[in-house]
């Protein structure tokens, strides 16, 4: 029997990290490990890649975070010592405010340092619809520095080439891997086997075939003009070359298989509006998750008396959540805000989540998907619903009364012949509305988890029209469950006695599409940027209207699909095979042609 390589014996690794209050880091640097951790297959070849593997062993340090915090104020509040270690060990200040208001960078051509504002002390405010157009801080999307020593102008997208022609460099000389080409198609990590065709091909194939060509075209001082479209095409041009091809897999074959194309994309995904030395963007990555923490806040569990009773429930939820995405590894699986929070918590010790993932998952390493097309993501919410009350006999997904979720409920309830469990789960949903423990403001309702909602923004088949045609077409489930539980209710009280005010007062807390004060189901008002917005068709399953998409270097909230695109596929990648796997949810599509994979809680996508 093989050995396992060094890769391969990586998620074995013992040692940990002995944290003490004394070396916490400040409480913005927990915010963006906790959004990194939420994306663990990332995370995982990233504490790979780096060598960062006791990091990667011993995880979030909970009781040390708990020890630091203020049971009265919930205040974050480590010693002084914690303070004075993080700005002796990396120069900056504890508080990021007071942190200088630039950032130093090399130059990608010359390599000289160079001096950029984070943003722009007096930036030029553009239109409504584009307020930010014209800022070009680091922080900014249009990003612009001229270097003094050779005049070249910096932008984000050479940054993004010359993170690329680093990682190239390190491939040939030192046997260092690229990005994405570490872990299988079932998130596991796979060693570099000269003779086997998986996810070290793009390895092998920048190394023994194009590495001279490929470092001469992301090389700035010889090709200022080099984009990461550029490789992309030469890529693409690359494996349209059968002898190239077979050079790279040492006469195997002369085109690449399913996983090898996948694997291309993956590494490519790594490159697209990322410049950092991370896996993902883990700007946009905070942002997303920013949407999740609010939606906690407004719910309020940890002031409730029934805080330690609604925890094992939510713990028993995931359970069953967990065994649907293990049971059906090419649909995705889309948590309620209960269920995502038990996730995130067990993802957040990233070596125990990965044993029990692929003890229980058949040797699969779950992916959490950082995106996920608004209008997938609320198809597979309305079959993941169907799945947890198939499971567990009847029992309520998701235990909110506001119009989507009744919709949703509507959608696999409402049809003439019922099964025992789908009669249950019917009559448990109608009684959520007499329940006294049911907020009825959808905006603190474990409904639908979208942290990780997106909107393709040049994909013909996820316009803003499509998302308003799904929301319609639940408007009509939903008014269908309303005649239906209102005649039922108005039954009760006719057969039952409960006439009089218990009687009216029973009727009165079943909603119809306009209540007495005028009020529609639909409409809602939620705080953004600390101001009211009144919303008069609230949709659940769109992305947080809080999220400004220019204000960033990548759209926190968008995507692009489009032919021409960053993220779209690199030329003979995408085949009827590979789209059917890899760019949808049950191998790693990488962030190309699809959902970026993995959808949420699929066994696949990055």
């Amino acid at each position: 029997m093989k050995r396992p390589g060094r890769h391969a014996a990586s998620t074995a690794w013992q040692d940990t990290i002995a944290w003490t209050v004394d070396i916490m880091p400040p409480l913005d640097v927990l915010m963006v490990w906790h959004a990194y951790m939420l994306n663990p297959r990332d995370f995982l070849e990233d504490c790979i890649r780096l060598g960062k593997m006791s990091f990667w062993r011993t995880g979030l340090p909970w009781a040390i975070v708990n020890s630091s915090i203020d049971h009265r104020t919930f205040e974050y509040t480590p010693p002084s010592e914690a303070a004075a270690n993080f700005s002796m060990q990396t120069g900056l200040q504890w508080d990021s405010n007071h942190d200088s208001p630039c950032k130093s960078l090399n130059c990608s051509q010359c390599e000289a340092h160079v001096i950029v504002p984070w943003q722009q002390e007096n930036p030029q405010i553009g239109s409504i619809d584009h307020p930010f157009e014209y800022c070009d801080g680091f922080g900014d999307e249009n990003f612009k520095a001229v270097c003094n020593n050779c005049g070249v102008t910096i932008t984000h997208e050479k940054l993004r080439v010359e993170k690329f022609r680093r990682d190239v460099q390190r491939l040939v000389t030192g046997c260092f891997p690229m990005p994405g080409t570490i872990l299988d198609t079932t998130g596991v990590p796979e060693d570099r086997d000269e003779d086997h065709r998986g996810p070290s091909f793009p390895n092998n194939l920048i190394r023994l075939v194009i590495r001279g060509p490929l470092r001469n075209l992301v090389d700035l001082a010889q090709n200022p003009s080099a984009s990461m479209f550029m490789v992309r095409d030469f890529l693409g041009e690359t494996l349209a070359d059968e002898e190239k091809v077979q050079k790279a897999l040492h006469g195997a074959a002369s085109k690449p298989d399913t996983e090898e194309r996948i694997a291309i994309r993956k590494m490519m995904s790594r490159y697209w509006d990322n410049s950092s030395p991370f896996a993902l963007d883990l700007v946009g990555a905070v942002i997303r998750q920013g949407t999740f923490i609010q939606k906690m806040d407004n719910i309020d569990w940890i002031h409730s008396p029934a805080l330690e009773s609604t925890m094992n429930r939510l713990i028993t939820k995931y359970i069953y959540f967990f065994r649907i995405i293990s049971e059906n590894r090419t649909e995705m699986a889309v948590p309620t805000l209960d269920v995502d929070l038990a996730w995130h918590t067990h993802q957040l010790s990233p070596y125990k989540y990965f044993t029990y993932s692929t003890r229980h998952a058949g040797g699969w390493f779950i992916n959490h998907d950082d995106k996920v097309s608004e209008t997938k993501l609320t198809t597979a919410f309305q079959w993941t619903s169907k799945q947890y009350q198939r499971i567990t006999g009847g029992q309520v997904y998701s235990e909110c009364t506001c119009w989507y979720c009744e919709a949703i409920r509507e959608s696999h309830n409402g049809g003439f012949f019922k099964s025992s469990s789908t009669s249950q789960a019917q009559k448990r949903g109608d009684q959520l509305h007499m329940r006294k423990d049911i907020n009825r403001d959808p905006l603190k309702s474990p409904h639908i988890s979208t942290h990780n909602a997106v909107h393709p923004v040049d994909n013909p088949l996820e316009r803003p029209d499509g998302r308003e045609l799904a929301a319609l077409k639940l408007q009509w489930k939903y008014e269908k469950a309303m005649r239906r539980i209102r005649r039922r209710s108005t039954k009760s009280v006719l057969t039952r006695g409960g006439s009089g005010d218990s009687g009216a007062k029973r009727l009165s807390i079943i909603p119809s599409s306009t209540d007495k004060a005028g009020e529609s189901p639909y409409a809602a008002t939620a705080i953004v940027w600390g101001l009211p917005l009144a919303m008069a068709l609230y949709i659940p399953f769109a992305v947080d209207p809080g999220i400004n998409t220019h204000l960033y270097p990548c759209s926190p909230a968008c995507m692009s699909m489009g032919i021409g695109a960053p993220g779209n596929c690199v030329a003979s990648t995408c085949t009827a095979e590979v789209a059917a796997g890899g760019c949808g949810w049950d191998a790693d599509g990488g962030g190309a042609c699809g959902d970026g994979g993995g959808g949420c809680g699929g066994c696949g996508g990055e």
